[in-house]
């Protein structure tokens, strides 16, 4: 009666059952070992372009931050034009004020007015 010797089979050590299955082993460890080698590419290469889409990411980080900053400096600039604008305002209201002053000096409160009106139909 024969013994049963695991995957081999049953049968004496002198058959060539272990060497067909030690054959099997060894051909499964090479396509293990090939799908292995065919994962570490992959995994280098998603490695490289995840470095690259970093450098990109870094760089658009950047490019928000000069936009921060231009928005930042044209907010500025807006507000000091609304300041000089009004200073402007002001000076106007000034001359204008002085202007009316300046011919009532000369002419009567009507002709003033009649004067002003011609000029930008406004009375005084």
């Amino acid at each position: 009666m024969p013994l049963y010797r695991g995957d081999g089979g049953a049968g004496d050590a002198s058959t060539d059952a272990y060497a067909s299955q030690i054959a099997t082993y060894a051909q499964t460890a090479t396509t293990k070992a090939n799908e292995a080698s065919a994962s570490a590419s992959a995994a280098t290469s998603s490695a490289s372009a995840a470095a690259a889409s970093e450098s990109s990411v870094s760089a658009d980080a950047t490019a928000a931050d000069n936009a921060r900053i231009a928005a930042e400096t044209a907010q500025t600039a807006a507000e000091l034009a609304e300041t000089n604008a009004a200073a402007s305002a002001a000076a106007a209201a000034t001359s204008e004020t002085n202007v009316t002053n300046a011919l009532t000096d000369y002419y009567t409160s009507s002709e003033v007015d009649t004067l002003l009106s011609v000029l930008d139909g406004g009375t005084y």
